[in-house]
């Protein structure tokens, strides 16, 4: 007798070996989606630090990242403007309409903590390349206008980024992010300034955005990266440095606050766009507070399995690994120490 049709049993080892090879491709897929997205990735980190040495070749320096007093780093073009390097770079990474919104003589503070209403125009508009395509918390969000006031009305809609600027080490005496450290962008260095080579010189690097809500506590190293520690909550003594050195930031799964990484692009504050080697990436916090030294550490983390990408002063980019040694990273940081590093890894 002729058959006509597949019987249950060999309908259902189809089925089965069809679920095999969707088992298997799956992973291949979500790898080279993955691979796409570091390469996207990369080519925003080329797209910045091409955009920065054609702000070098126009100004004849770079633009200092470090907030300072007016009559101090003047340059865009006078006073305290506490406008992050994304900002100033903008004409050159052709985005100069973004700019053409605010006038070019204003801060980005009007006070230690109140933004200027024409930076508020402006800071929920949002540039493609200020975002890696891996970054899987919300790119926009809102931030208070006007100091600690929580109320609705002083929370405006803000953009988010991926991208900060190297403040240096962080081990120098002063960690106070209104102080000059040893990185590219803490003064508004020349590339003549920069004796330790421009390929031996971290520029940018990435960050995970921390979310705008958190819980105390969470035993998950690669959701902790986007959080924020106090000292003061996990009983750290913040009085003594040396009880702060190399410390193991994994071991941290509570005292943990949701804090600010990444979430405004336009503000030069450290939290937002700037960044210390003090540790390795993905250390599992996104920065400490230490308020008694006034202090904030600020790290690098990306979604990318294993590392970071990172550019350097001479416009190339690198992938940078979770295991990088300590030393060499903090080397990598600096402009002037004169360390020799020989490999990333």
């Amino acid at each position: 007798m002729t058959r006509n049709a597949f019987t249950l049993v060999e309908l259902l080892v189809v089925i089965a070996i069809i679920g095999m090879l969707i088992g298997l491709l799956l992973p291949a897929v979500q790898a080279a989606r993955e691979a796409a997205r570091r390469m996207q990735c990369t080519n925003n980190l080329k797209q910045i630090t091409l955009a920065l040495h054609n702000y070098h070749d126009t100004n004849g320096r770079l633009p200092g990242q470090i907030v300072v007093p007016n009559g101090g780093w003047a340059e865009y073009p006078n006073g305290n403007t506490d406008l992050s390097v994304h900002v100033r770079i903008l004409p050159f990474i052709e985005q100069v309409s973004l700019l053409s919104v605010i006038p070019s003589n204003i801060p980005c503070y009007m006070d230690k903590s109140s933004m200027h209403p024409d930076i508020i125009t402006i800071m929920g508009m949002r540039a493609p390349h200020l975002n890696c395509p891996s970054e899987s918390e919300p790119l926009f969000g809102t931030v208070g206008i006007a100091g600690p006031s929580q109320l609705p009305e002083h929370q405006k809609p803000t953009a988010s980024t991926n991208y900060v600027f190297c403040n240096g080490t962080g081990t120098n005496e002063h960690c106070d992010t209104n102080v000059a450290g040893d990185g590219l962008f803490t003064y508004r260095s020349r590339v003549l300034e920069i004796p330790d080579g421009t390929s031996n010189t971290l520029a940018v690097a990435e960050t995970l955005i921390s979310p705008t809500a958190a819980p105390a506590a969470d035993p998950d190293k690669k959701r902790r990266n986007r959080l924020s520690v106090s000292f003061a909550t996990v009983g750290i003594d913040e009085s003594n440095r040396k009880t702060w050195e190399n410390l193991d930031l994994a071991q941290y799964t509570t005292g943990l606050s949701a804090g600010s990484r990444g979430r405004m692009w336009v503000a030069s504050r450290t939290y937002y766009t700037g960044f210390s080697a003090y540790y390795a990436p993905n250390s599992g916090a996104a920065y400490l507070w230490i308020r008694p030294a006034n202090c904030a550490y600020n790290f690098t983390s990306s979604n990318h399995a294993g590392g970071i990408n990172t550019a350097y002063a001479d416009g190339s980019v690198r992938f940078a690994s979770d295991n990088v040694a300590l030393t060499i990273w903090r080397a990598l940081s600096t402009c002037a120490s004169g360390e020799a590093v020989d490999a990333l890894h």
